[in-house]
């Protein structure tokens, strides 16, 4: 006979390439923690590899051991960790998330079924938000990252963006530069792009002097 039983997970090893977690029962009849099981196997879903994040004031990941399986004292086969209740909470019918777990699950993969949605998002060192966004729904596509933005759009054009506003814009064959261009390397040169009158315009080119293009810079 099987039984199935909620367990509280702790630290995990690899044990011939298998992970392995020690478990403990939740709370007895008396109301004291007790730990039966030492270390059991971990079963996942297929494609799919995961270890509990190790328990801290906030809580700890728990599972379901599944006593009497063959050659084995006890194995999981599924958890959860409630201390990432903000990530099921907003799960919409139908939506799918795949998920670091514990106390800094910033890093995940998100199915948005509704808005036909596919998302990576994690965040930076200075704690913002990193994303990449497949918009099914609005034919986009984004990266948004450090206060800048590429964008992918089927009726908008192409677009990036730096932290400034500044960037360029791609549509209908046109190309619209709002940033400063330097073009060649990255070190500049006593060299300007120079501007004038085309040949044939009322004055002449030679009796107007050239200016220097604003904006753009030439680098060897």
């Amino acid at each position: 006979m099987t039984d199935l039983n909620l367990v509280t997970l702790g630290a995990t090893k690899l044990v011939n390439g298998v992970p392995v977690v020690t478990a403990s029962s939740a709370i007895t009849n008396e109301g004291e923690d007790v730990e039966p099981y030492g270390d059991i196997e971990m079963i996942s879903q297929l494609g799919v590899s995961a270890v509990a994040a190790a328990a801290d004031d906030a809580g700890q990941a728990q599972g379901i051991a599944c006593e009497g399986v063959s050659g084995t004292n006890a194995t999981c086969i599924g958890g959860i960790d409630r201390r990432n209740a903000s990530i099921y909470g907003n799960l919409k019918p139908g939506d799918t998330c795949l998920h670091a777990t514990g106390p800094k699950a910033v890093a995940m993969c998100l199915m948005k079924a509704e808005k036909r949605q596919a998302i990576l998002a994690t965040k930076g060192s200075d704690d913002t938000q990193i994303l990449v966004v497949l918009d099914g729904k609005n034919d986009k596509i984004q990266i948004t990252a450090f206060g800048a933005i590429l964008e992918l759009s089927k009726k908008g054009g192409w677009s990036c963006f730096d932290d400034t506003g500044k960037g360029w814009h791609l549509s209908d064959g046109t190309l619209h530069i709002t940033a400063a261009l330097h073009i060649g390397g990255l070190v500049p040169a006593p060299t300007k792009l120079m501007m004038g009158p085309p040949t044939g315009s009322p004055g002449g080119p030679a009796s107007v002097p050239l200016v220097a293009v604003p904006g753009i810079t030439i680098g060897l």
